[in-house]
């Protein structure tokens, strides 16, 4: 059921037809969706950085593998090329174990490092009422502080 309300209509609304209305109706709501649309597009952009970011890891993290890969090889190729007498297995196991075990955290903590500060500045400019594009600057009176990024 619907609850009619007795008030005064706009002057201007008064004279349109009601196709007039409709249109006048789906553009307001389209105002509506292209503030959404920006709002999605702002989320997709920065999934894109991420995705990017997560890609130039990778591509790292490839390049790491690709040379452990190549020291294990040249290990086996120079323990190959050993007479028998010389070749001893405890030194060629520890040369491939600390090959092959080698992680390279460096790379992950650097990764995490970087996004931990990229997430406190965002969240610091989500409080002081600023989006993430635009530069903080320090409010304090004859401060000599550098402008955040």
């Amino acid at each position: 059921y619907g609850c009619q309300e007795d008030r005064e209509s706009d002057v201007k609304l008064i004279k349109l037809t009601t196709k007039e209305l409709r249109q006048r109706e789906e553009t307001s709501g389209n105002m509506k969706t292209n503030a959404l649309t920006r709002q999605l597009t702002k989320n997709t952009v920065d999934e894109s950085a991420m995705l990017k970011t997560e890609i130039l890891v990778l591509k790292r993290r490839n390049d790491i593998l690709a040379k452990k890969e190549k020291r294990i090889q040249g290990i086996v190729t120079e323990w190959g090329k050993k007479p028998v007498e010389e070749q001893q297995f405890e030194p060629y196991h520890r040369a491939i174990s600390a090959a092959a075990f080698n992680t390279g955290t460096m790379l992950k903590s650097a990764a995490t490092v970087i996004t931990q500060v990229i997430k406190a500045q965002k969240l610091v400019g989500a409080m002081n009422g600023v989006d993430g594009d635009t530069p903080m600057v320090s409010k304090a009176a004859g401060s000599k502080a550098c402008t955040i990024m």
